[in-house]
């Protein structure tokens, strides 16, 4: 069966929403501003910043001696705030149907993207998922996107696979490393202009999943 892998955040989920409705209560809560709930999401660089920085970033910003707590809620008090696309699922069963293995590589801890996985209800469309603190690789080495293909057979299926994710270097650019194809999802913005181009680029999940499928 041909793979297709699939980014998690800003890609299966809108993370970045998500994210705001969880700052913009977690901010109230601690008595901020608008200009506190602004910093906070430049802080979080898209998920990119590291989550034990920005627990203490958060710490140091509104006088916080213990951040284990806030360290929690980075990690898990978003989820709740989740609110699912339904086309995503739709997506995900008619590439199922047409014999699409469907497996998840991304970034993170395992309890929090498997929390993600399960709370969202998204392990019931899925085939398996790659997590990259439990094989020990994050991506863009191309070794956890092997390891996504191991998990459903044969590294010999890299070939024939596709990869859908919102980052140019982390999904596309990984991808391509081990030459499957490697689908954008632009989210508005302009593909870097000194990285060579994706495969295809996508204005929506759904559609993106129409390219794999027109391609088999």
């Amino acid at each position: 069966m041909p793979l297709l892998m699939l980014d998690l955040d800003n890609t299966l989920i809108d993370r970045d929403a998500a994210f705001r409705r969880w700052a913009t209560s977690y901010v109230q809560t601690l008595g901020g501003s608008e200009t506190d709930l602004r910093w906070l999401v430049e802080a979080d660089r898209d998920g990119y910043e590291p989550r034990e920085q920005l627990a203490a970033a958060i710490g140091r910003r509104f006088g916080l001696r213990e951040t284990d707590a806030v360290l929690v809620e980075l990690r898990l008090g978003m989820v709740d705030r989740i609110e699912m696309d339904p086309t995503v699922f739709e997506s995900l069963d008619r590439a199922r149907s047409a014999g699409w293995s469907l497996v998840v590589v991304t970034n993170g801890t395992v309890s929090q993207q498997e929390h993600k996985l399960r709370a969202t209800g998204l392990d019931r469309h899925l085939d398996g998922w790659v997590i990259s603190e439990g094989v020990g690789l994050r991506k863009p080495d191309p070794r956890i996107f092997m390891a996504a293909c191991q998990l459903i057979g044969s590294q010999e299926l890299v070939t024939s696979s596709w990869m859908i994710g919102d980052a140019a270097v982390h999904d596309v650019h990984g991808a391509q490393a081990v030459g499957a194809g490697g689908i954008w999802l632009h989210r508005g913005r302009r593909w870097p202009a000194e990285m060579d181009p994706p495969d295809h680029v996508a204005s929506s999940f759904a559609g993106a999943v129409d390219v794999v499928l027109r391609s088999a």
